[in-house]
């Protein structure tokens, strides 16, 4: 089980891992749920085509995973009624180079806060600073990593988990604009770590791949 965001009608983004750590997955073995905070009483959708970004690959004891991006489009649209489900905007090319240290930020996903938790789960985060965040992974034991410009982290007082895989990351980039999607995340198997930053996949470093994989499905 994974999280999503839904970016049109008939398609949401998620993580790579969600799907590509499962040999020969068939689109038609995966479904989307949205709609209710309960993922049991949501509406379903099949999924028609999965896109994985070419560069992920998985290796069961890797640390990070890198271009941990992926786009599932549907079978048939989601209703977006703004109210029960709505689709979230994609951070724009023109703000791609926006420093978003210290910004506030949402996640929310099906988080393992007890098991087999169905109910939708949200933490707020501080996006942090790129350098710092880089520091920390190259010291991280027992496997250091040396964290990319595709990427990015958040802090927050309590930890993504299990079941929150391809949750969004969202923010509001001016005072007057809407919730923006930044990242995907990426969290630890071996939660919780409240202390250690959580890492995303950067939305603005894959803007082209998501605009092609929408427009060939």
């Amino acid at each position: 089980m994974c999280s999503a965001s839904i970016i049109a009608e008939d398609a949401v983004i998620t993580a790579a891992i969600c799907l590509g750590a499962i040999p020969e997955l068939k689109p038609e073995e995966v479904s989307v749920v949205a709609g209710n905070i309960d993922r049991m009483q949501g509406a379903s959708v099949k999924a028609k085509t999965i896109k994985i970004h070419p560069l992920f690959r998985y290796y069961p004891l890797q640390t990070v995973l890198e271009h941990d991006i992926a786009i599932i489009l549907l079978s048939e649209p989601f209703k977006v009624d703004g109210q029960n489900i709505s689709k979230i905007k994609l951070i724009e090319k023109s703000k791609a180079k926006t420093d978003l240290t210290n910004k506030e930020g949402v996640v929310a996903g099906w988080g393992a806060v007890a098991m087999q938790n169905k109910l939708l789960q949200y933490v707020n985060v501080t996006i942090s600073n790129q350098t710092a965040c880089k520091n920390y992974y190259k010291q991280l034991l027992p496997v250091p990593y040396n964290l990319d410009h595709y990427q990015m982290c958040s802090e927050a007082t309590e930890d993504l988990c299990i079941g929150e895989s391809g949750a969004g990351l969202r923010v509001i980039l001016d005072a007057d604009d809407a919730p923006t999607l930044v990242g995907v995340a990426e969290p630890s198997a071996d939660c919780p770590h409240p202390k250690r930053p959580e890492i995303y996949t950067r939305i603005s470093e894959y803007l082209d791949w998501i605009n092609q994989s929408l427009a060939n499905p």
